[in-house]
């Protein structure tokens, strides 16, 4: 019987190398899934239902927080907005983008001095 070189089998483990990585990609991606589902940078929880007042540059709102999301965009019921301390304008329920927003406070507190450096 003449010598025949062994043909590599396809199904064998060792026939893939990208076989042998997938269960660490798969893992790596499991890992990147729980880290996405993190809190969110702010913990505007505790201020739901509470008043609170936003500085968006030059002017502030004030009203009562109902809801955000992961981008810190805001909506406020019974807002009022404000320039040096006076009521410009009031609305029901506002919008507030998340990219616009200097600070958060809430209500009940008294802001001292305004960030220089803004």
């Amino acid at each position: 019987m003449p010598f025949s070189p062994k043909k590599k089998k396809k199904n064998c483990l060792f026939a893939s190398p990208s076989f042998l990585f997938a269960p660490s990609r798969f893992i790596m991606s499991e890992e990147f899934k729980i880290r996405r589902k993190k809190e969110g940078i702010l913990a505007l929880e505790k201020y739901l239902d509470r008043k609170v007042v936003v500085t968006l540059g030059s002017h502030d709102v004030q009203g009562i927080l109902k809801g955000f999301d992961n981008n810190v965009n805001l909506i406020l019921a019974n807002a009022e907005f404000l320039e040096d301390n006076r009521v410009v304008r009031d609305v029901k329920a506002c919008m507030i983008r998340g990219g616009n927003i200097s600070t958060i406070s809430s209500g009940d507190c008294v802001v001292l001095e305004k960030n220089p450096f803004l």
